[in-house]
């Protein structure tokens, strides 16, 4: 089934006519039935991890700094995915479950975890301690591309 078709059967039922174009047409229903199925294209494509769109950022400490800026291109996070420590197989960061629990992370101190914790808030991706120098912290994101 294409956009056309499904477009076309969409028109049949809502408004009794098939329309032999739906993008370039300037006709009222044909743009709105355009529009749905470009919303539609939209939500399919943001639900799921597609491959085509999944991209690698490494973020490398330098022992001070705990914010960085997030790639130009991302979209999100790939789903039930974290930080690596790609220095330890075996440790990864740990994510902030809440606002909550990043403001007791962040006010106490807290470091009991390692490598440490991160959270996206702000527009960057955050770490509590700061990744220490030369360490670097590897993510997948969704490209908005």
């Amino acid at each position: 089934m294409t956009v056309l078709s499904a477009a076309q059967s969409a028109m049949v039922r809502l408004v009794g006519r098939k329309p032999q174009t739906v993008f370039p047409s300037t006709q009222q229903r044909e743009r709105e039935i355009a529009a749905l199925a470009t919303d539609g294209a939209v939500d399919i494509m943001g639900s799921h991890d597609w491959r085509a769109r999944t991209k690698f950022e490494t973020l490398t400490g330098d022992g001070s700094q705990t914010a960085f800026d997030l790639p130009d291109d991302y979209d999100r996070i790939v789903l039930a995915q974290g930080v690596t420590d790609t220095n330890n197989w075996l440790w990864g960061y740990t994510p902030a479950a809440s606002l909550q629990d990043w403001m007791v992370i962040t006010s106490s101190g807290f470091t009991a975890v390692t490598p440490g914790w991160w959270i996206i808030l702000d527009g960057k991706m955050q770490f509590s301690p700061a990744p220490s120098s030369g360490s670097p912290a590897k993510f997948a994101y969704i490209s908005r591309n």
